[in-house]
């Protein structure tokens, strides 16, 4: 589903080549102002060692810091939309719950889904599910992964936080009965996933 880190890397290189693009590495902006450019409103900016660049146009593209984590019960036996494990087939006959329903949430649901046994989606108790083609926010849900919302729409309940517990279901130790299992707060290899996604 992703591209490999070789794979981007290259294909960024082409693109810059390409189009023959004005690119500045290791340029870290310290300051940005307005400036006149001709007859266009422009920016100027300053680098962190001193150095000015000026252009018409300015897009800030920053990303999110670090990922969101909630406050919640269990949320240490989670894994995080930044590590959780993008195969499907990890999610073979499994039960998973993603936390959120923003875009992200839906991806991972939405490749969960080829191959697991049940995903549960749950998110924010205030504003719900929100879609991009009316926020215009690309972090809400856009309709690329608009499949597993119309498919799965009641099993994305918005529930609080503060009541959900996270667990997971490890085998029990006795051989007579495969079947059987247990839930707890262990830290051992999962049968059941959790991922958590804003």
């Amino acid at each position: 589903m992703f591209p490999a880190r070789e794979e981007y890397l290259a294909y960024l290189r082409a693109y810059h080549r390409f189009h023959r693009l004005k690119v500045q590495f290791e340029w870290e902006v310290a300051r940005v102002s307005r400036r006149r450019i001709g007859d266009h409103e422009g920016f100027a900016l300053q680098s962190s060692a001193g150095r000015f660049l000026t252009c018409k146009y300015l897009i800030v593209a920053t990303a999110l810091g670090r990922p969101y984590v909630p406050d919640m019960e269990g949320i240490e036996l989670a894994d995080g939309y930044e590590s959780v494990d993008v195969r499907e087939e990890a999610y073979k006959d499994q039960r998973v719950l993603v936390l959120g329903l923003g875009n992200a949430a839906f991806e991972a649901a939405g490749r969960a889904q080829a191959t697991a046994g049940y995903v549960h989606m749950i998110g924010r108790s205030h504003g719900g599910l929100k879609q991009s083609y009316f926020t215009h926010y690309v972090g809400d849900l856009r309709a690329v992964n608009n499949g597993f919302s119309s498919a799965e729409t009641a099993s994305a309940l918005p529930i609080p936080a503060r009541d959900i517990h996270i667990c997971r279901r490890v085998p029990a130790a006795s051989s007579t009965r495969s079947s059987s299992s247990r839930w707890t707060r262990s830290t051992s290899t999962p049968t059941s996933r959790g991922a958590t996604a804003r």
